[in-house]
């Protein structure tokens, strides 16, 4: 009991109660410790309305899912933390259209997987083919990009890519026509920290990434330059 100023005593404030359970609903691929890497409770905490609600925002910001939400259940004398998602399409196929201010047009397309595994592992498979309006050559670009976000529940993120273009080009050199073709390539990867753990995909990251780039000229006619 506590006893105020004017001599009423009052009952004490009703503990917390503990988080028996967190439980997921909703998730047909996504998988549970995907959930509790980006969650600031855990069971055995108090059921704090405060973090339970940076929790369900950090899942939001995830970018997995359409919609989540987070309630308190009460089952056989134990209190359940529910979270209830909506899951986002993960495969998406994209046309990509372009015609800019030159005149210049640009027509490919790019396969997005989200969410691999149920991992938040994420790939991106892309190809274009560029035509520049003073040229009938056809530029074309192929490039992989995949990212893995705190992998295997560790602090560590780590991103590849890997990209090839082709130009060819159509020049006078002295006068004299030069045919040729280019072929850039270029493949990169980055390892990343988040400094801190206890607000796991908050806060700032170190890392650092190697690059390696290729070019490569094959001439067809004409002296190479």
């Amino acid at each position: 009991m506590l006893l105020a100023q004017d001599g009423f005593e009052y009952p004490p404030a009703p503990a917390m109660p503990t988080i028996g359970e967190i439980r997921f609903v909703g998730n047909k691929i996504t998988r549970p410790e995907i959930f509790l890497q980006a969650m600031l409770v855990k069971v055995g905490d108090p059921a704090n309305p405060e973090m339970i609600e940076r929790s369900r925002q950090a899942i939001m910001d995830l970018s997995l899912f359409k919609s989540v939400t987070a309630g308190l259940l009460q089952e056989e004398g134990r209190t359940v933390l529910l979270i209830t998602v909506k899951e986002k399409y993960y495969t998406l196929p994209i046309p990509k259209l372009n015609r800019d201010a030159d005149n210049n047009f640009t027509l490919g397309a790019q396969l997005r997987m989200d969410n691999l595994a149920g991992l938040n592992q994420r790939l991106k498979i892309t190809y274009e083919t560029e035509k520049v309006d003073t040229s009938d050559d056809l530029t074309t670009t192929s490039r992989l990009e995949y990212a893995y976000p705190r992998v295997r529940g560790t602090p560590y993120d780590i991103e590849f890519n890997v990209a090839r273009t082709r130009l060819p080009s159509d020049t006078l050199v002295d006068g004299a026509p030069q045919i040729y073709e280019a072929e850039v390539s270029t493949a990169g990867l980055g390892v990343a920290r988040w400094v801190r753990q206890d607000l796991p995909g908050m806060g700032w990251r170190a890392g650092s990434g190697l690059t390696w780039n290729k070019q490569f000229y094959d001439v067809y006619a004409g002296a190479p330059q």
